[in-house]
């Protein structure tokens, strides 16, 4: 229930709107139309815009326009870590910020489709608070549309949200909006171009189409020269040719001839055993031993062997 009375904080997280717009339709949103939207004639106690410091020039231009229109600005630092990854939410200090303001308000707005925040809405609903979502439909978490005590979908109107939006067909999300009349008639031609019939009544007012297929060539065709309509025989089956069957031809694998070198015979040599050489031991000749001199007979021989030759 909405009414005149109920004081609204309205808490936008800019990181989600800004990927969930350049998603659906590259384009920018228009948080002066969405901030209005939230409010809906109820007593705004504070709007606060949640953002990631970057180096873009266009920055400081994009937060003072935030604050023309009422909306506070918080800024982060981006975090980098040592592998190179890069990291910047605002969860825990949008979280935070609701739960310290909702004792002082009645409708607490988020302008996010993350489904983190459905812990945020049980908690501030079970305090008395009413919890309410502004998103994108198709990026917004089922949950966090089922908890929401209302949800307003911003795809509805996005003429109305989004900067530079004229409606139209479009290819990436095949949204089409119509309200204003503005109808691309390129758009309707690129679709009539694309479009195939599938039934057999879509083919006959078609003359464009060419059948392809193993159906097209079963069906007989109907000539109309002789200004008779011929009647297709639905019985008669179609002709089928017969391939003949071509003679299959005995493979024959190339004989590989395998040259086998000679084996070549390593011969044992035997090592005969060296022939140790006997040491020739060379003994000393004795000198020949002169005839020992004849003893000299006694005289009383002598004369008795004369004797006896006489």
């Amino acid at each position: 229930m909405k009414h005149k009375e109920q004081r609204i904080l309205v808490l936008f997280d800019v990181q989600n709107m800004y990927y969930s717009a350049k998603q659906l339709y590259h384009k920018k949103v228009n948080f002066s139309n969405i901030l209005s939207q939230a409010v809906s004639n109820r007593k705004l106690t504070r709007a606060i815009a949640y953002v990631i410091k970057t180096d873009i020039k266009e920055e400081v231009n994009f937060h003072d326009a935030l604050n023309k229109i009422g909306i506070e600005v918080k800024a982060k630092d981006i975090q980098i870590f040592l592998g190179g990854a890069k990291k910047g939410d605002w969860d825990i200090g949008i979280a935070m910020d609701a739960v310290r303001l909702s004792p002082k308000v009645d409708v607490v707005v988020l302008v996010s489709g993350d489904g983190d925040f459905k812990d945020l809405l049980q908690y501030l609903q079970s305090h008395g608070c009413r919890g309410e979502v502004i998103a994108f439909g198709k990026t917004a978490s089922k949950h966090l549309k089922e908890t929401a005590d209302d949800f307003h979908d911003l795809e509805k109107n996005p003429a109305k949200y989004l900067i530079g939006y004229k409606g139209g067909y479009n290819q990436n999300n095949n949204h089409n909006n119509n309200k204003k009349g503005n109808f691309q008639k390129k758009d309707f031609k690129h679709q009539k171009q694309n479009y195939k019939p599938t039934t057999p009544g879509m083919l006959r007012a078609t003359s464009n189409v060419q059948q392809t297929g193993p159906s097209a060539q079963v069906l007989p065709k109907i000539n109309l020269s002789d200004g008779k309509k011929a009647v297709p025989n639905v019985n008669a089956k179609p002709e089928v040719k017969v391939i003949p069957k071509q003679e299959a031809r005995p493979i024959t694998k190339p004989v590989v001839k395998v040259i086998s070198k000679p084996a070549v015979k390593t011969e044992t040599t035997k090592t005969k055993p060296a022939k140790t050489k006997k040491k020739t031991t060379t003994k000393a000749v004795k000198p020949a031993e002169k005839p020992k001199p004849a003893k000299k007979q006694g005289l009383v021989k002598k004369f008795a062997s004369k004797f006896k030759k006489k």
